[in-house]
């Protein structure tokens, strides 16, 4: 499943914007696609994600990244796993 996960634009609480419905989902997932790897790793750490960045995969995509990525990306969804975006 695809889960389109909203980003905070100030540098407040998450939990005073997102409810903890979505905060537990960001929180299971190990497969993400991101804007910048730093800006993703500081938002879900703000978020209460608490694994390991090197057990989870960060898959940048942004407009340098060749048009045929996302499609590629998002394979891994027929394989039942769940993809943050």
């Amino acid at each position: 499943m695809l889960y389109l996960v909203p980003s905070t634009l100030s540098d407040g609480l998450v939990e005073d914007v997102l409810p903890e419905g979505t905060l537990r989902v960001i929180r299971s997932l190990d497969y993400f696609i991101v804007e910048e790897l730093k800006t993703a790793r500081r938002f879900l750490r703000k978020a209460g994600y608490t694994r390991d960045f090197s057990e989870v995969t960060l898959n940048v995509y942004n407009e340098h990244s060749p048009p045929p990525t996302f499609e590629e990306f998002l394979q891994v969804t027929d394989e039942g796993r769940d993809v943050g975006l």
